[in-house]
């Protein structure tokens, strides 16, 4: 069977064109979007500044009308004001950093009270710093607060790209149709497996997934020595999408295992048992 064509797959395939998130933001908000609030020096994100320009080109929207901006002077006027947008009618966005979001959550919980509509733009690539720079200011809460919303945006991207690719890139699950909880329940098929999962214990093999995808020069994503990702809030695995692929957990390896490994993978048997520490069936020399 002939492979499909873009225009054939998608109603609408549009143009492929590389660019920053930041401006895929602002290309998607300019057209859906009334009016956007934000703190005109919230660190991290062009966001504002993009919104701004077409703000000032005069921008007309999907629904006819000229685009408006707000800048107050801290990140909770930001996200009231875009409160207040919502309450008269527009769809209104805003504009931050992960920092931003920490200090206006308040602001943030007197929306959700209300049940307004809004969209909030997060630049998350910025969470880890900030969460350094709030945690040496000794507010441990606020840090916290940070880093666990960044685990949770790189985890829900995750989840939803995964999506995509079963649904539309490689399309063999095309009429899925899953709720929140099934999705949380990992009711679809294949399986998302990361190194350092049970079933890969082994953290180097992390060297072969960035030569192939080259994350620090397309994500701004790295690897420690140690093949920690950095930012922390990341994250990286396999896809498989076999119907019988599921989860297992390697268990206690004995040495000729490792010596096997080591050989498959060119290191020494001394490496070997050092990443596979967790899982040796017996002691090393």
């Amino acid at each position: 069977m002939p492979k499909k064509t873009a225009a054939q797959l998608f109603k609408y395939p549009g143009t492929r064109m590389a660019m920053d998130g930041n401006t895929a933001v602002i290309m998607c908000e300019r057209e859906s979007s009334d009016a956007a609030g934000a703190y005109p020096i919230t660190p991290s994100t062009q966001m504002g500044e993009y919104w701004a320009e077409e703000t000032a080109r005069g921008h007309i929207n999907i629904s006819g009308k000229p685009l408006l901006f707000v800048e107050p002077e801290s990140e909770h006027a930001a996200a009231a004001v875009t409160a207040g947008m919502s309450m008269s009618g527009l769809r209104a966005t805003n504009f931050s950093s992960a920092q931003g979001v920490a200090f206006m959550h308040e602001s943030l919980y007197a929306a959700v009270g209300k049940r307004l509509t809004y969209v909030l733009n997060v630049a998350a690539r910025a969470m880890t710093k900030h969460a350094l720079n709030v945690h040496a200011g000794h507010d441990d809460y606020h840090a916290i607060l940070l880093k666990a919303l960044a685990d949770r945006l790189a985890e829900a991207f995750a989840e939803r790209l995964h999506e995509i690719v079963r649904k539309e890139h490689w399309g063999y699950a095309s009429d899925e149709a899953l709720d929140n909880k099934d999705l949380i329940k990992e009711q679809y098929t294949g399986i998302r497996p990361a190194p350092g999962y049970p079933a890969c214990p082994e953290h180097s093999e992390k060297a072969l997934l960035w030569k192939l995808i080259d994350p620090v020069s397309n994500a701004n994503i790295s690897l420690t020595e140690h093949f920690a990702m950095m930012p922390t809030a990341s994250v990286s695995g396999w896809y498989f999408s076999h119907p019988e692929a599921s989860y297992f957990a390697v268990g206690k390896i004995n040495r000729d295992q490792v010596e096997d490994y080591a050989k498959r993978k060119g290191m020494t048997l001394a490496e070997a048992e050092r990443w596979l520490a967790p899982n040796l069936g017996y002691e090393p020399d």
